[in-house]
């Protein structure tokens, strides 16, 4: 009678190690895995969870870096127009001589050259000191020379309004003498560049 009572134990005692061991290689081991492949989720999760939560945090400031940049950018649009008729900024020109009280006598135009801000090597067969050639995608400038009469006062305040010229247009080389003809008291030459980013028409 014992002994069948612990074959009975033994029996159940083993029944149960391997219902254990069978649900530990198909069950436990499975759902273990599973679980370790959850944490790794959930970390990259937390991961860009943080970086969103630092892009936000960041998100100020960049809008303020945008708006920063676009503004230069329409500055540099209005300095350096892509593409733009010369024809129209040489009229303008004439158009601020005149108002200053300018006589603009002769005026020439040149031919586009490259503009570089520092000096670079000679390309092969280009000899030292010679015009850049053009080229699309850079920053071209159009010389103008002007033969003026005018009176001191009327030269500076054409001058001032050149520079102020919401496109970028630089005077140079300004060679004046006195002349009195025709009510004004100075004749004389400048030069001028007119700029464009691109090519010029």
């Amino acid at each position: 009678m014992n002994l069948a009572k612990y074959r009975f134990i033994i029996v159940s005692v083993l029944i149960s190690l391997i219902l254990f061991v069978i649900y530990h290689f198909m069950f436990y081991t499975k759902w273990q895995k599973e679980l370790g492949q959850l944490k790794k989720e959930l970390n990259a999760l937390e991961t860009e969870l943080s970086s969103a939560r630092q892009a936000i945090r960041d998100l100020p400031r960049l809008e303020k870096e945008i708006k920063s940049l676009e503004y230069k950018w329409q500055l540099s649009q209005r300095l350096l127009p892509p593409e733009e008729k010369i024809d129209d900024v040489i009229r303008l020109i004439t158009q601020r001589a005149m108002e200053s009280g300018v006589k603009v006598i002769e005026l020439t135009r040149g031919s586009p050259t490259g503009y570089t801000a520092r000096p670079t090597p000679a390309p092969a067969g280009q000899k030292p000191g010679a015009p850049a050639p053009v080229s699309p995608g850079r920053i071209q400038q159009i010389p103008l020379g002007l033969k003026i009469k005018s009176d001191f006062y009327s030269l500076c305040g054409f001058l001032a309004q050149i520079s102020t010229l919401q496109r970028l247009i630089t005077t140079w080389n300004v060679n004046i003498s006195s002349k009195i003809e025709d009510g004004y008291t100075l004749e004389g030459t400048l030069q001028a560049r007119i700029y464009t980013f691109g090519g010029a028409k």
